[in-house]
C-alpha cells in the first residue's frame, strides 16, 4: 500500500464513521408550503468535518502528479463539487460563484477544466485550514468586515442579508489580499450548498465497486457511485 492508498482510506473510514455516529441529525425540515429548512447547527458540523476530510484527500491527491488521476477516475465526483459555484435551478442558489485574479482583476470562473478544478479544490483547502471564512448570516459587507478583509468590488448585493451567503477566500502567502499578483481567490456559496456538495463530492470519491453504496443525507435514498 502506497501513501496515498494510505492516506484515503484512512480518510474514507473517519467519513464513514461520522456518518455512522450522526446518523440521527436533523438536516432537513420540509417546510409548509415547499422546500425545506436545514438547521444551522448540523449544516456547521458537517461542513468542519467534510472539510477536514477534503484537507486529506487534498494532501494525497494535491500534487501536479496525482491530481489529474483522480481527476479523470472520479468525474462524478469533481461534477458534483462544482455545483457549489453553480447558480441556477440545478443547484437551488441564487448567490454562486468562483472569482480567480487575473492582473488586477477578479474574474469569474466555472470550473470545467482540470486546472480549473484543481485551482478550486485549492482554495477551499486553504480557505477551510487558514480560517478563511465565516458561519454566519449577514451581510456579505458585514461578513468581509469580520474577516477583516475589504469587500470585494465583484461581490453583488453586499448588503443583502439573511442569505446563508458563506465566501471562502485564499491568496498568496505574504501578499495582502486583493494585492497585485496575491493570486486572490474567492469562492462564493450558500451554508446548505456547500454542506451538500461537500458530502456529494466525498461520496463519488469514495465510493468503489464491491462497497455498500453511501445514503443521501438529505434524502435518505442511496447513491449509485
Amino acid at each position: 500500500m502506497n501513501a496515498t492508498t494510505s492516506i484515503l482510506d484512512d480518510a474514507r473510514e473517519i467519513f464513514d464513521s461520522y456518518l455512522r455516529a450522526t446518523n440521527g441529525f436533523v438536516r432537513a425540515i420540509p417546510l409548509p408550503t415547499e422546500g425545506f429548512k436545514y438547521p444551522q447547527d448540523t449544516v456547521q458540523t458537517d461542513c468542519v468535518v467534510f472539510a477536514y476530510i477534503l484537507s486529506c484527500i487534498w494532501q494525497a491527491i494535491g500534487s501536479p502528479q496525482e491530481f489529474p488521476k483522480y481527476y479523470a477516475l472520479k468525474p462524478k465526483a469533481f461534477a458534483n463539487l462544482a455545483t457549489m459555484v453553480t447558480p441556477g435551478a440545478d443547484t437551488g442558489i441564487s448567490y454562486a460563484g468562483f472569482w480567480v485574479q487575473k492582473g488586477t482583476n477578479l474574474v469569474p470562473t466555472s470550473p470545467r477544466t482540470e486546472t480549473e478544478m484543481w485551482t478550486l479544490c485549492r482554495t477551499l483547502r486553504n480557505g477551510f485550514g487558514h480560517f478563511n471564512f465565516r458561519y454566519i448570516n449577514v451581510a456579505p459587507r458585514d461578513y468581509f468586515q469580520q474577516l477583516a478583509l475589504p469587500l470585494p468590488g465583484e461581490v453583488i448585493d453586499p448588503n443583502l442579508a439573511d442569505n446563508y451567503r458563506i465566501f471562502i477566500c485564499d491568496w498568496k502567502p505574504g501578499k495582502e489580499f486583493l494585492a497585485v499578483s496575491s493570486n486572490t481567490r474567492i469562492v462564493d456559496t450558500q451554508f446548505a450548498r456547500l454542506r451538500y456538495s461537500l458530502f456529494r463530492f466525498l461520496t463519488y470519491f469514495f465510493a468503489e465497486p464491491g462497497r455498500p453504496p453511501y445514503k443521501d443525507i438529505l434524502t435518505k435514498e442511496l447513491i449509485n457511485g
